[in-house]
């Protein structure tokens, strides 16, 4: 009789191994319904700057340093016209005796 018990206790735990593997790999598989998934801020804002990253990747391969080249030309045009519009204004100051100056 005292050999039957080792067999006993070594099949129950056996079987409480098993269980316990079994239950973990079920609670892995198993995922919830899209609304009750939880998430924190963290992984909302990592998306974002990930998508973020990607897109902005995307756009810089295609245009390449076009874009550069048409900020610094957008920069001079600005420049020249601030300084013909001061110029104007500067002519107009000039004849008008009653600014304070």
């Amino acid at each position: 009789m005292s050999g039957h018990f080792p067999r006993v206790l070594l099949f129950t735990h056996l079987a409480q191994i098993l269980f316990r593997k079994g239950l973990i790999f079920l609670l892995k598989s198993v995922t919830l319904p899209h609304k009750f998934t939880i998430m924190s801020s963290s992984t909302v804002f990592y998306a974002i700057g990930h998508f973020l990253e990607w897109l902005l990747g995307l756009v810089y391969d295609n245009v390449g340093n076009v874009f550069n080249y048409a900020c610094i030309c957008l920069g001079f045009f600005g420049l020249f016209y601030w300084l013909i519009q001061q110029r104007k204004f500067n002519d107009i100051a000039a004849k008008n005796p009653d600014q304070i100056k």
